[in-house]
């Protein structure tokens, strides 16, 4: 029993495959960069001065001075995946949705997307907490705290939900301006904060937040459009996020992450080549798929990955959003 696909035809057919799990969004915000090795490097070059000063004309032109550079090297996780397909699991069996007899090649494609679900779904949680400043690997481990790894202390704003009087207004200002300072001269295009639903309600009922949340939802319903699609008030966009790990939400009790949307170089998707023969210092793709003839042609193994790592490389631009008041401030 010769092999159905090679790996070139099964890594292109599972690159194929739909994406079924995570955020649309996130895939388009890291931009993906393919690289030829396990790791990932990142240079950085900081003008020491931006402003050119005039000169008299005839005069003596200022010395243009080199700014700092510095570089940031991240190991890409390798995340394989294998299963099997025998021909004792296609023999008198129906395929799914059908009359039909199930085929082998029609199994292998059945495996594949169960496979790169499952790859979906933990690349859509890595992205997920990369917006927080950090990696997690499947069992919790960190696997890249990126405020520690560029020496920033991660920056919060406590929106103080609990009280009244609060200036809501103001506070979404503080962390438009955390954003701003994080990125530097990097420009955006928007911010988004994704909440769990404790802080989304406290934030909707607030009473200086209230009456433009019932006008927003309601001008929502005329349009046909559901209150998922996230509430713009004072410069950010609150997105409910209810996703979890098993038992685990990944994001905490009255709390949110906010980010900026549209930029360039904060954050991105390294990709690493598969430790396959035919595949060692080429390009990297997004995925990998392989499969070898079992013992006595009685089905084949399959062999999935995806080597990637969501980098951020600005983390000083994520703001965390606590709906507490601030303990320090309490405690003054």
């Amino acid at each position: 029993m010769d092999p159905i696909f090679s790996t070139q035809e099964l890594s292109a057919a599972i690159s194929s495959l739909p994406t079924r799990i995570g955020n649309p969004g996130d895939v388009e915000l890291f931009r993906p960069i393919s690289g030829t090795t396990k790791s990932f490097d990142i240079e950085f070059y900081a003008e020491n001065s931006i402003l050119v000063p005039t000169t008299a004309w005839g005069g003596v032109a200022p010395k243009n001075s080199s700014g700092v550079r510095t570089a940031e090297s991240f190991a890409i996780p390798h995340m394989p995946l294998e299963d099997v397909v025998l021909a004792s699991d296609v023999m008198g069996v129906r395929a799914f949705g059908s009359k039909q007899a199930e085929t082998v090649q029609g199994k292998v494609l059945d495996k594949l997307q169960s496979m790169k679900n499952k790859i979906d779904a933990t690349l859509a949680y890595r992205r997920s907490k990369a917006k927080q400043g950090i990696i997690l690997d499947a069992n919790g481990a960190t696997i890249v705290d990126y405020n520690a790894r560029f020496g920033v202390q991660q920056q919060v704003v406590y929106f103080d939900l609990g009280t009244a009087t609060t200036n809501v207004l103001a506070k979404c200002q503080d962390v438009i301006d955390l954003i701003e300072d994080g990125l530097g001269q990097e420009i955006y295009t928007s911010i988004e904060v994704e909440v769990d639903r404790t802080f989304y309600d406290a934030l909707t009922s607030h009473k200086n937040v209230k009456e433009v949340f019932l006008g927003w939802s309601a001008a929502e319903q005329k349009l046909g459009r559901s209150n998922t699609s996230g509430f713009e008030f004072g410069g950010l966009k609150f997105i409910v996020n209810r996703n979890k790990v098993g038992a685990t939400p990944v994001i905490a009790s009255n709390t949110g992450h906010a980010y900026p949307r549209g930029t360039q170089d904060v954050f991105m998707t390294a990709l690493a080549p598969a430790d396959f023969n035919e595949t060692v210092n080429t390009l990297a793709l997004p995925y990998y798929a392989k499969q070898r003839t079992l013992d006595y042609d009685r089905g084949f193994g399959l062999h999935v990955q995806a080597n990637q790592l969501p980098i951020v490389a600005k983390p000083k631009a994520l703001v965390k959003l606590s709906g507490i008041a601030d303990p320090a401030a309490a405690g003054s």
